[in-house]
């Protein structure tokens, strides 16, 4: 899991070879890109999916960790609560994984929360279960889905 400010992403550019494009595409958002609810960058080895709203609460918090994909997951506005627990340590299965939709959800409560701000940016892999939108606060946030 890495927290860090857009300012700073070519740094990670090296780490995969989506990376530039999906962070290029972030820095150049602007609020009418939020009218969409995806665009997609390389079809499905690398898409956006773009969120305007208030986060869930933390009611039922459920951890999702995924294999064939890493998480951007930026904040361009407002502020979002994400839950953190290494997959590791996730036991208790709430739903088994979904190949399709690339997913396995957890009931094991997150060992962390990150206040991720705007302009920050937080990247998944798949060793990082993660809830996002756990708190309240309204956000406009864009998450590049990038293939492994």
């Amino acid at each position: 899991m890495v927290l860090d400010h857009i300012i700073n992403c070519e740094k990670y550019y090296n780490q995969h070879p989506r990376f530039k494009m999906g962070f290029e595409f972030l820095k150049n958002l602007s609020e009418k890109s939020f009218n969409q609810t995806r665009v997609d960058l390389d079809g499905d080895n690398c898409f956006v999916l773009l969120y305007r709203g208030d986060g869930r609460g933390s009611e039922q918090i459920t951890l999702e960790a995924h294999r064939n994909y890493i998480d951007i997951q930026y904040v361009f506005d407002g502020s979002d609560l994400i839950g953190y627990r290494d997959l590791s340590e996730c036991e208790k299965i709430k739903e088994a994984y979904d190949a399709e939709k690339d997913f396995i959800f957890f009931n094991d409560v997150p060992s962390c929360n990150i206040d991720v701000q705007k302009k920050y940016f937080t990247l998944f892999f798949p060793n990082d279960a993660h809830a996002p939108q756990i708190g309240t606060a309204f956000m406009l946030k864009a998450v590049v889905k990038v293939k492994i």
